[in-house]
């Protein structure tokens, strides 16, 4: 029987024996069952939800084993999909939180790990979802949906320590940007807001074959491991990213004249000049050769001589002095 008519005649028996449909995919390849699954019940992938499903046994065993669960530890999982990856946490021992936006298969995962106590589901969109309520600390296993990863990755960055560690299947452009650093083309604002948070590492890439359905590019599993303390010193973490963000405005310009395209009249040549001196950053570099020590003085020194300003502003009468640099201080 060849591959196909062994693809119609299971499809054929799910549709006369449902109870088939989660539990007797044995003879059939990891991307073939997920089909049958998926179509078995009128589903489709949704682009616009960035579905591509890890169905690859060898990888997943690979993350499982990289996450190295302990008995009833706490597990965050972001688009869950058909739950092959949730499965595999939960026979570890894990306590599977998982956030699904997708409607179908919400459905899906409920019948699927309906007698499951250590699974708790919640139909909620990743990006606004309140990881404070969920049980802390915790580790994040997760394929992450294309579409969102990167804003994701901020997010849950930004709740520091109470994730020990983030273990996030991304494309694998996205995985190079987050641990390049100075001098490459994939260095820029995504690897400094991150590595200002974490330590990160890319532990292995894996094909489009481990997926179901294929995407086009390779991904990777990034290790991300936030600080209990940031490894530099920020005065004003707003003023720092909107600092590093004006640097890469514009990226074939040098550091000071991105700034100043940026900044424009709100902060004057002369008060640059001297924060780039005390910063000890050469008027002519660009921005995708700063590391993150050159960019937290750079922001620590702008802010630092706005906030003078402003104070200087203040205790003039006339409120005529550096007026367009007080006005800055206010957004950065």
């Amino acid at each position: 029987m060849t591959h196909y008519s062994l693809l119609i005649t299971h499809y054929s028996l799910l549709i006369t024996y449902p109870s088939l449909l989660i539990t007797h995919h044995s003879l059939l390849s990891p991307q073939s069952s997920v089909l049958i699954t998926r179509y078995s019940l009128g589903m489709k992938p949704k682009k616009h939800l960035g579905q591509h499903f890890l169905v690859e046994p060898a990888f997943i065993r690979k993350i499982v084993e990289t996450a190295d669960i302990q008995p009833e530890e706490v597990i965050i999982e972001i688009g869950p999909g058909t739950g092959k990856l949730t499965e595999a946490l939960l026979q570890q021992g894990g306590r599977v939180f998982a956030i699904e936006l997708d409607q179908e298969l919400v459905t899906l995962l409920r019948s699927r790990f309906a007698s499951q106590e250590r699974f708790i589901l919640y139909h909620a969109d990743a990006l606004a979802f309140p990881y404070a309520s969920l049980p802390q600390p915790a580790k994040v296993v997760a394929n992450l949906p294309y579409n969102i990863a990167s804003p994701l990755i901020l997010k849950l960055l930004g709740y520091g320590p109470a994730f020990s560690r983030l273990l996030l299947t991304v494309q694998r452009e996205v995985a190079e940007r987050i641990v390049a650093g100075p001098g490459g083309k994939e260095y820029g604002v995504l690897s400094l807001l991150v590595q200002y948070r974490a330590r990160a590492r890319i532990c292995f890439r894996i094909p489009p074959t481990a997926f179901s359905p294929r995407p086009r590019v390779f991904s990777a599993l990034l290790e991300l491991v936030p600080y209990r303390t940031p490894p530099v010193v920020i005065e004003q973490e707003a003023s720092f990213i909107r600092t590093i963000k004006a640097a890469f405005a514009h990226r074939r310009k040098t550091v000071k004249n991105s700034l100043k395209q940026v900044l424009g009249t709100r902060v004057s040549e002369q008060t640059l000049r001297e924060v780039l001196v005390q910063a000890g950053i050469e008027e002519r570099r660009r921005a995708e050769t700063l590391s993150l020590e050159d960019f937290a003085r750079l922001s620590n020194l702008l802010f630092s001589s706005l906030s003078s300003n402003a104070a200087v502003s203040r205790s003039d009468p006339s409120g005529s002095v550096r007026r367009s640099d007080r006005t800055r201080l206010q957004e950065l």
